[in-house]
């Protein structure tokens, strides 16, 4: 199972923390609370750490694939 992304939010950091836990035991989780340490984590796993960074000239608003059309339709009939 491939999952993006999970934002838990609330009041009640225990469940927080326990649910997080929980997640762990079962799942290749990431907290990423702490983004730096996520992100320095990422750059040592793809091995890119010290890289220099560069400028893209890519327009941002460019269609990579002719026909390219919204990702998805209009939900809005389907959630409650």
């Amino acid at each position: 199972m491939y999952v993006d992304d999970i934002i838990m939010t609330g009041d009640d950091t225990k469940k927080i923390n326990s649910l997080n836990k929980y997640l762990q035991k079962y799942l290749r989780t990431k907290d990423l609370r702490s983004l730096s340490k996520y992100t320095l984590d990422l750059l040592l796993e793809a091995g890119v750490v010290g890289c220099k960074s560069i400028d893209s000239s890519m327009d941002v608003n460019t269609q990579l694939l002719p026909n390219q059309a919204e990702l998805f339709e209009d939900v809005g009939g389907t959630r409650d």
